[in-house]
């Protein structure tokens, strides 16, 4: 276990905010986008522009995914130089100081702590604290590849999506101070690691189970698992078109916000859908 100082800043999210990834790669706090009267937006966080061709190096990084707000301070991992990712914290318009290493960043549901994980290893970093956990990862064969990460409903355990020589898994860890791993629950898919259709967590259903969203050739599909067992339940499953993208539950696990080919979309708990405009490429409820 080693100690950190968290850091503060002097942003504020209220419900109804929503952090959106922009087409040029930067990060935006868009307050009251989901009210009847939003406010400006406000640029957290200036990345290189995905858009442009590099010449030389690996490309410039791209935020992957926003944990949220905690202490004024934006959380969110970005990935990947150095090959770890990187965890970061905005704490005003444009200003940003680095946190930690690692990828799939997700914040708890009491908002204390947050978890990353990348190839080497496992972090739970407890912002009440200031205290850190890490676990390491692939000392022993098989290799196991982190897809993403996501917090219990209730805040007892930290499931990792995974894959390895035989797909797909989740992979539940206690969140005590150990990090210990429980039984993997081996996914129904069949696809190699950093291959399409990708997949990723899109948050809690309305019973707390565990959705997955699986981007395929011919449709995304959010399939949901036990929040106990982790076994899927086959009779629950939502549909999206091709080529959707960033899929998120809202907190009631029936709103759904998504991004279909850079448009943003959001379909509230009545059935109403509401279109966004153009220009994203991934988006998070603020709260």
């Amino acid at each position: 276990m080693t100690t950190f100082k968290a850091p503060t800043g002097n942003l504020q999210v209220h419900n109804g905010d929503m952090f959106l990834v922009h087409a040029d790669g930067d990060l935006w706090l868009h307050p009251g986008l989901l009210d009847s009267q939003p406010s400006a937006p406000v640029r957290l966080v200036d990345m290189g522009d995905p858009r442009i061709p590099v010449t030389e190096g690996e490309g410039p990084n791209t935020i992957e995914n926003v944990a949220g707000e905690v202490g004024g301070a934006v959380y969110f991992s970005d990935c990947c130089e150095p090959i770890a990712g990187d965890v970061r914290a905005a704490t005003a318009s444009n200003t940003v100081q680095p946190f930690g290493f690692g990828s799939s960043l997700v914040l708890s549901p009491d908002r204390t702590r947050l978890a990353s994980s990348n190839t080497f290893g496992l972090q739970m970093w407890d912002l009440s604290k200031g205290s850190s956990t890490y676990r390491d990862l692939n000392t022993t064969a098989p290799q196991i590849h982190p897809w993403d990460l996501i917090w219990s409903a209730d805040g007892q355990r930290l499931i990792m999506l995974y894959l390895d020589e035989h797909g797909a898994a989740l992979l539940p860890y206690s969140t005590t101070d150990e990090l210990i791993p429980g039984e993997a629950v081996p996914l129904d898919t069949n696809f190699a690691p950093v291959q399409s259709p990708g997949m990723q967590f899109a948050g809690h259903g309305p019973n707390g189970e565990i959705a997955v969203s699986f981007y395929g050739k011919d449709q995304t599909t959010i399939r949901f698992f036990d929040p106990v067992t982790l076994i899927e339940i086959p009779s629950v499953h939502r549909e999206l078109p091709t080529g959707v993208t960033s899929v998120r539950l809202a907190a009631d696990g029936v709103g759904l916000l998504w991004i279909d080919h850079e448009t943003l979309w959001y379909l509230s708990t009545t059935g109403a859908i509401r279109r966004f405009g153009d220009g994203y490429t991934g988006a998070w409820f603020a709260a």
